[in-house]
């Protein structure tokens, strides 16, 4: 299909199901596409897993997606918070352990630019 098949295949589908509510984003290295409006940028609610934009490094790939799944969109990114977390944690563990013992001239020559 072509970019403007692909978009009124979006429009007659958000016209008949979703009362007329589409969103097309594009980024600087992706597409994303859904039907409605999503409220918000990023979610860490578990349940919003399932209603995060369609994703595709191409419009058309992010279009076919949403098209396929009849995505309604919650947000545009979902993130599994608790692993973000652990990994967060884990990092600042490493470093902190990394500048343990270092005098204030060894940690500025190692870290601040």
């Amino acid at each position: 299909m072509t970019k403007a098949e692909l978009m009124q295949c979006l429009e007659e589908i958000a016209n008949a199901e979703f009362g007329g509510h589409f969103t097309v984003m594009k980024f600087s290295s992706n597409w994303r596409v859904c039907f409605r409006t999503p409220m918000k940028a990023h979610s860490i609610e578990p349940g919003d897993k399932d209603h995060e934009m369609c994703e595709g490094k191409t419009f058309e790939e992010a279009a076919i997606a949403a098209i396929r799944e009849r995505r309604d969109a919650i947000c545009i990114t979902w993130h599994d918070w608790p692993k973000i977390k652990a990994e967060q944690d884990a990092e600042l563990e490493a470093w902190m352990k990394e500048t343990e013992g270092l005098t204030e001239e060894e940690f500025v020559a190692r870290y601040v630019r």
